[in-house]
């Protein structure tokens, strides 16, 4: 990402997930008021068969001319056996799309471009590119004499871009990406195609990608809350209700509790729901805006009891934790 023309700058990158078995930040943005929770965990399948998260996710920040903006990606790389090498492709896939959208903000500043236009066209060709050539790039491939196999690095991938007011978010595979506005229940920005299962999913590797983009775009004034997450979180419960439940509880505990001890206790919810539910590793972004975000920098006084972040995830059946993916 430049750092020249209109001060772009890249705030927190928080890409690496191979090593630790759970991983977390918070972040304020000290322009726009938007703060982040990132957390990462290590699904207790992985953890049990000794192989690495293979999630990722990144978040960055900057300003062109005076103007903010906050680019935010996760991406969950595929566990079957084909996709070994699918930690390093989520990592890639993560940074690359932070870079194209904080490129696409100097230019919507600087040249007035389309970024609805810029999604449906340049960055989803960009994206596949990019994203290719950083994994032929890697050093573990590097090291391989045998031919570069695109499919070894497959993942999924969701990235968004909040600048002037608007969201620009785009999709591939099954991850989750929901929004609240002010008084009203979450809502999916996306549906998850018909044709996929639990078990199956559109993939940044596969040759028709381009055809399997989710673009869209809407007004940021009305935001409680935008929440990124990949399918480990979701298939811990036992239904989108419950889902969407865990999702809410967290601005109002931000709210109550202020944002750093919120953001201090939801690794742990994660941990509760990869144990006792999909045993997938599990990414959440949770986004606050300003309308959730008044006590972000309060402090728990010691009379006040702990915030229970978020309702624990209900066990679901056997049927519905494999974490295989093989498209």
């Amino acid at each position: 990402m430049s750092n020249q023309a209109g001060n772009i700058s890249a705030a927190t990158d928080k890409s690496e997930r191979s090593t630790a078995a759970h991983d977390h930040d918070y972040y304020t943005d000290p322009v726009s008021g938007v703060a982040v929770i990132g957390a990462s965990i290590r699904g207790s399948s992985h953890e049990a068969k000794n192989t690495p998260c293979q999630d990722a996710y990144k978040i960055a920040s900057g300003s062109v001319a005076g103007v903010p903006w906050l680019a935010v990606a996760v991406a969950d790389g595929h566990g079957a056996a084909p996709h070994d090498r699918s930690h390093i492709g989520s990592t890639n896939a993560c940074k690359v799309a932070c870079d194209l959208l904080g490129d696409a903000a100097r230019d919507r500043v600087l040249l007035g471009s389309n970024l609805e236009d810029f999604l449906r066209n340049q960055f989803r060709r960009e994206m596949v590119q990019k994203w290719e050539a950083a994994c032929k790039a890697s050093p573990a491939q590097a090291d391989e004499p045998a031919p570069f196999n695109l499919r070894r690095y497959g993942t999924t991938l969701s990235a968004l871009l909040v600048i002037e007011q608007t969201v620009y978010c785009c999709r591939v595979g099954d991850s989750d990406l929901v929004r609240q506005a002010s008084d009203e229940p979450v809502d999916p920005v996306f549906k998850d195609s018909e044709e996929l299962t639990r078990t199956t999913t559109h993939s940044l590797a596969s040759s028709n990608v381009h055809d399997h983009f989710d673009v869209a775009h809407f007004p940021s004034k009305s935001l409680t809350a935008l929440f990124l997450s990949t399918d480990g979180l979701r298939n811990s419960f036992e239904d989108e209700q419950a889902f969407h439940e865990f999702l809410a509880a967290i601005p109002s505990q931000a709210q109550k509790f202020g944002f750093e001890p919120v953001a201090g206790i939801i690794p742990k919810s994660l941990e509760y729901a990869t144990t006792h539910g999909s045993g997938d590793d599990i990414t959440l972004l949770a986004m606050l805006f300003r309308s959730a975000n008044h006590k972000a920098h309060a402090t728990v006084k010691p009379d006040e009891s702990t915030p229970e972040v978020p309702t624990k995830p209900s066990t679901p059946s056997a049927s519905s934790t494999t974490t295989n993916r093989e498209s």
